[in-house]
Formats: structure tokens, C-alpha cells, sequence
């Protein structure tokens, strides 16, 4: 390749990748409902529709009506409580029960890349005062008890899975799954570092999120662009993996 790549870092992503208006630009990818936030403001409630392109909520959005709700139905589905949609509240009463008290809610991704885990008495506090100027997300987490992944700097992952979209020296697409958390070489708890990971043989996973990879490449390949390197990261809920966040492209 003879140009240098540029990077694309994750609010990139979330900006202009994931949905449009125009609803023939929408990616059609599994992701984890989130809230969109510029200056301080929500301004767009995404998540993936029947269709399977990524959508966004009509009208205006409000932290403290409705996305509290959905959000605590979410993580109770995690937890394997299902919870009708609009069946009221009291979700957080099952949480703090079922989850502990510091297990996380949400995830607020902040201007930067870094990703943080809030506990339900600080996402409640967040839906009464509303995000801060750096925040551009706020995303249910379902990932309970844990991931079992660490970042490098021994922060919480809050994800599962890894996915590696690159170009090989003819230009030709390849993809690599890996399981995170999981240390090389055993088969349970171990006492290596949680960073660990291991490659993902679930073919009904790494397809997933192969698919899933080449949908958000191909949003950006729509825009004149050649993707050269992409790195997102998925959490399972049910079945199948969900797209949570990347850690940019190039």
C-alpha cells in the first residue's frame, strides 16, 4: 500500500460508521444499545432493528425517561431475568440484588477511547444530571460478573470476544477471533493474568462477528476509503455476539 494509513479512532465510529439517516447508509450490525451523546446532550438512541441495520429511536431522547428502564431490563437479561419492555420499573431493585450493588450498569465511553463502568446508583445519578461534555456514549452493559478480560493498564475490558479485520500483502481481507480472559494452555480458572486470550474456534461466533466486522469495513469503504486494519470487540448476550466498541481502524 502506498499511502500511510490514517487512524479512525472510536467516536469516529460511533459518529459516522454505525447509523445515518439516510436508512440505506446504516450499517446492518449487532450492537449493544447505546445513547449517543454530543456536548453534554444525548442526541441518539441506536440499536439494532428487525431488519438488522442499526437504527435510531424517533424523537428526542431523554437519559431519565426510558433509557434508564431499558437499560436495567438489558442487564437483567444478562443475568437471565427476562423483563418485558415497558413492564415499569423496579429493575434496578432486581439488579442490586441479583448483580451486587458495584456490578456495572452501563458504559460510558469518553472522548479518547477510555470506557467506564458504572455501578446502578452512579447510572442513576447520570440519567438525573445527564453526561458530561466528554462523553460520547452511554451503552447498557450486559456483561455480568465480569468479563474475565483486563486491559493492558489492568482495567476492566467489559468484552468477551475480540475480532481482527486486516489486509494480507495481496490486499485480500483476512479475520481472527479470540476468546479474552481465558489464559493459553488451560481449560479453567488459572492464576495467569486475565489479559490473556486465546483463539475462538465457536465457528457460529467467529462468523458472527466476522460478518459483523465487514459490515462496519464496508461503511467505511462507502466513503472512498480503504480500511486497511479494524479491531472491534464483542460481548455475548443470548446467542450470538454483539458489537460493544472498537478500538478504531486505519
Amino acid at each position: 500500500m502506498l499511502a500511510q494509513p490514517k487512524p479512525l479512532d472510536w467516536e469516529w465510529i460511533l459518529r459516522h460508521a454505525l447509523w445515518s439517516p439516510q436508512a440505506a447508509d446504516c450499517a446492518k450490525v449487532d450492537v449493544v444499545d447505546m445513547v449517543l451523546c454530543e456536548g453534554g446532550t444525548p442526541t441518539h438512541y441506536l440499536f439494532t432493528a428487525a431488519n438488522g441495520s442499526v437504527a435510531a429511536r424517533p424523537g428526542r431522547v431523554s437519559l431519565a425517561d426510558g433509557v434508564r428502564e431499558d437499560f436495567e431490563r438489558l442487564a437483567l437479561g444478562a443475568l437471565g431475568v427476562a423483563v418485558a419492555a415497558g413492564g415499569g420499573g423496579g429493575g434496578g431493585v432486581q439488579l442490586e440484588e441479583l448483580a451486587g450493588p458495584d456490578a456495572p450498569v452501563c458504559l460510558v465511553h469518553k472522548q479518547g477511547g477510555d470506557v467506564l463502568g458504572l455501578s446502578l446508583d452512579k447510572f442513576h445519578a447520570l440519567c438525573k444530571n445527564g453526561p458530561t461534555a466528554e462523553m460520547v456514549a452511554v451503552q447498557a452493559c450486559v456483561v455480568r460478573g465480569g468479563s474475565g478480560a483486563l486491559n493492558e493498564d489492568g482495567t476492566e475490558n467489559f468484552a468477551g470476544l475480540r475480532h481482527e479485520y486486516s489486509l494480507n500483502a495481496v490486499g485480500g481481507a483476512t479475520h481472527h477471533s479470540y476468546r479474552l480472559g481465558v489464559a493459553s494452555g488451560t481449560t479453567g480458572a488459572s492464576r495467569l493474568p486475565r489479559a490473556a486470550e486465546v483463539p475462538c474456534h465457536d465457528k457460529v461466533a467467529t462468523d458472527a462477528m466476522g460478518r459483523n466486522a465487514q459490515a462496519l469495513v464496508s461503511r467505511y469503504e462507502a466513503r472512498r476509503m480503504r480500511c486497511c486494519a479494524f479491531c472491534p470487540f464483542f460481548v455475548v448476550f443470548g446467542l450470538l455476539p454483539l458489537f460493544s466498541r472498537a478500538r478504531g481502524c486505519e
